[in-house]
């Protein structure tokens, strides 16, 4: 983790946020920190939008920092009638994902 990078430095190792699919009248949404709106898709055309994709791979620009992000619903006896989105981001590293960081190692 690179704690001076401008772009991805405040992000956790994981974070988790969930949100209904139904909103009742006053909820507010989990939200990720903005930062995360920063990091760009690797395996993604630029055409679609974080949350399109069940997994996508997506990098810091300015350290080359990876992560995964994930969204599912999970099922089960806790959630009858109430359906949740979960969406997490978990720091990889730039060696796993084999980034601009990774250039000229070998």
């Amino acid at each position: 983790m690179s704690l001076d990078c401008p772009v991805c430095g405040v992000l956790a190792d994981y974070i988790e946020i969930w949100n209904p699919q139904t909103w009742n009248e006053g909820a507010t949404a989990q939200l990720f920190p903005e930062a995360v709106m920063h990091l760009v898709s690797v395996n993604a055309p630029p055409s679609q939008r974080l949350g399109e994709r069940p997994e996508e791979l997506l990098q810091c620009p300015r350290c080359g920092m990876s992560y995964l992000y994930r969204w599912w619903m999970p099922g089960g006896s806790d959630d009858v009638m109430h359906t949740y989105f979960h969406e997490s981001i978990r720091r990889i590293g730039s060696s796993l994902a084999g980034g601009p960081a990774d250039e000229g190692q070998s």
